[in-house]
């Protein structure tokens, strides 16, 4: 069951909120992990904080910062809600009683999709933000403990901003006319 969060039980929602964003920090290397982790920032008109999400993992070292100074906390999707080896029980605990707004962005969500609703459900989460086309988010997230959360459709990455006044050759001067960005990915994907 989700937690109550009433947005009118914000003093002021035109100020800014304290916002803290949770975040694999070690794999900001991959260009659009950073880009997306720095867009909270550079987009936003609250107060950001982003931290690495192991600052919570154990019970018996104290996190630098408690939840409790935040209005939202931001799951980002570079952690893995449905893998406990990522999430300890002890943090899931204390995202559970955090009274803010709770947000989690998710992506490769044809992975553990029960593991991963489970793994929201136990957290609390008030908004999902996911890669799945709108007509059918509702029957990946079926599940009836997510059945009040808001879903809201977003993309797996955004064009940064130093890119959009930067020089091309026209198309008539390429000498590539299509181009794919792979990994490499188990079998069992398919």
């Amino acid at each position: 069951m989700v937690p109550s969060w009433d947005a009118s039980s914000v003093r002021d929602l035109s100020s800014a909120f304290n916002v803290l964003v949770l975040a694999d920090t070690t794999t900001k290397h991959t260009n659009t992990i950073r880009d997306h982790l720095a867009a909270f920032e550079k987009f936003s008109h609250h107060r950001v904080a982003t931290m690495d999400y192991r600052y919570f993992k154990r019970k018996r070292r104290p996190s630098p910062v408690g939840l409790d100074r935040f209005d939202v906390v931001v799951l980002h999707y570079s952690v893995i809600v449905s893998n406990r080896g990522r999430l300890s029980d002890y943090f899931r605990e204390q995202l559970a009683k955090f009274g803010g707004l709770k947000i989690i962005f998710v992506q490769d969500e044809y992975r553990w999709i029960d593991a991963t609703a489970a793994g929201m459900a136990s957290c609390g989460f008030h908004v999902i933000f996911s890669v799945v086309n709108e007509e059918i988010v509702d029957r990946v997230y079926h599940h009836p403990e997510l059945a009040e959360v808001r879903k809201e459709i977003t993309l797996t990455g955004f064009v940064p901003t130093e890119l959009l006044n930067r020089k091309v050759p026209r198309y008539a001067d390429r000498s590539i006319d299509v181009g794919y960005r792979a990994r490499r990915v188990p079998s069992w994907l398919g």
